[in-house]
């Protein structure tokens, strides 16, 4: 299977190459788990190409501050090497696609870039946290 990585022009291309695939924000409604849509809305939304956005909002906003700031924390702590991770990857002949919000590589020097390790940032209220999420263990 052939694995592409391609850099969006904009927002807009990049939620044009989202509609096209299956991805990782989809598959919770694909199990029926999203609070935010159902298998049914996914399956008319792949099958028309329209895409429901979420309105952006001030919780949303504020993740995508304070992203970078996670992120780099992180980073800093473990002694890893960060970028931001621009491309969205897609394996074509399965129509799935994913973007994820940062690179990281504990060993990384000069301009070329390996691989590394996916870092994917989730900032939640205290409120969203209070009502939906549940402790399991110590973290």
């Amino acid at each position: 299977m052939n694995r592409t990585l391609i850099t969006p022009a904009d927002e807009a291309h990049w939620h044009a190459m989202r509609a096209q695939d299956l991805t990782s924000t989809d598959v919770a409604a694909l199990f029926g788990l999203s609070p935010y849509k159902t298998a049914f809305e996914l399956w008319h939304e792949k099958r028309s190409g329209e895409v429901a956005r979420v309105k952006d909002n001030d919780r949303m906003r504020w993740g995508r501050r304070l992203e970078s700031v996670v992120a780099e924390g992180i980073a800093e702590e473990k002694g890893w090497q960060a970028r931001p991770f621009k491309e969205y990857g897609r394996l074509p002949e399965l129509r799935l696609g994913a973007s994820f919000d940062y690179r990281v590589h504990p060993n990384h020097t000069g301009t070329d870039w390996p691989d590394g390790s996916i870092l994917e940032i989730k900032t939640v209220d205290f409120l969203a946290f209070r009502n939906g999420w549940t402790i399991e263990d110590d973290y």
